[in-house]
């Protein structure tokens, strides 16, 4: 079996003045495995995905990645975010530029590669969600399932080693949903680890190595 990639150690976490979102949990998850977290609105997926690259630390318990406990420094989140990218259920709330491309691009932008590589890596990550030519368009002009791909081409342009969805195919038509989890197989063939949230079990288990 492949190493192990995401571990939690008896992770807790409560909201300031709020219930109890995550009680003890411990799970592993392997490299280039396909995850669903599936329950019901409300059961602490979303609270759980954000743990894996640091933007919510648990109150009690350890985050692993990659064998070494996460640290919350700036430092060290942004290498951490770099491997682990993140796509949240709603792409209007990740997709903040005028064009696709600059959408696309800003990622890379902050990691400080150059104008050429760039270019490179939005185009390829592009082509990868099948939105070659769109890189002018006005995200606010393309579809729920279009808007989606800009926001996985964003996490993809940094070349991570986990993807991490929440709730991937939410808004979006039957054809818009099989379309999304084809190309996250797809991602997963070419050596991804891919962890996703869902309240959609018929979704999850066919999809899945785990649930």
């Amino acid at each position: 079996m492949s190493s192990i990639i995401v571990e939690a150690r008896e992770i807790r976490y409560r909201y300031p003045r709020g219930m109890e979102a995550i009680r003890d949990i411990s799970f592993h998850i392997r490299k280039k495995e396909k995850i669903a977290l599936v329950g019901p609105n409300g059961a602490g997926k979303s609270t759980l995905l954000m743990m894996f690259n640091g933007m919510i630390r648990p109150d009690a318990g350890i985050m692993l990645f990659d064998n070494e406990p996460i640290q919350y420094d700036t430092a060290s989140l942004r290498i951490l975010r770099k491997r682990v990218g993140f796509v949240l259920q709603n792409p209007d709330r990740q997709i903040i530029a005028p064009t696709v491309y600059q959408d696309v691009a800003f990622g890379p932008a902050n990691l400080g590669y150059s104008e050429e590589k760039i270019r490179d890596v939005v185009s390829l990550a592009l082509r990868h969600v099948g939105l070659e030519g769109f890189e002018r368009r006005p995200p606010h002009q393309l579809s729920g399932g279009e808007k989606k791909r800009v926001a996985i081409a964003g996490v993809l342009a940094m070349d991570p080693d986990v993807l991490v969805f929440d709730e991937p195919t939410s808004g979006l038509d039957p054809a818009g949903s099989e379309d999304i989890m084809e190309l996250l197989d797809e991602l997963n063939h070419e050596g991804k680890t891919i962890i996703l949230s869902t309240h959609d079990v018929e979704l999850a288990y066919p999809w899945a190595d785990r649930a």
